[in-house]
């Protein structure tokens, strides 16, 4: 399942639970981008957090590499993503947004 998703968007994920403001959700995180691959021609870059794809939030490797391996080449896929940056000793900004990626 890892291996599919490699290799139809060039990255490597894992499947993390984050606490945000009491609550927990449940996302991918980006472990890995490889060169010159659809991940890395939309900016995507190991540490972020991916909230939905094309407006699903993550199940699990198994449905995301299923669904992937039913599209063609070509086909957009879209990441909702989160980074989270230290502002200081005590804050952390969150910031949202979406980046769109080609199959292959």
């Amino acid at each position: 399942n890892a291996d599919l998703i490699h290799k139809k968007l060039g990255l490597t994920l894992e499947l993390r639970t984050l606490q945000l403001g009491g609550s927990a959700v449940k996302t991918f995180v980006i472990t890995r981008v490889d060169s010159d691959s659809p991940a890395d021609a939309a900016h995507l870059q190991a540490g972020m957090f991916v909230t939905a794809i094309d407006g699903q939030p993550p199940e699990d490797l198994t449905t995301l590499a299923k669904a992937l391996f039913a599209r063609p080449k070509g086909e957009p896929v879209q990441f909702n993503l989160l980074t989270l940056q230290r502002q200081s000793d005590f804050g952390i900004s969150m910031q949202k947004w979406t980046a769109e990626l080609s199959l292959r």
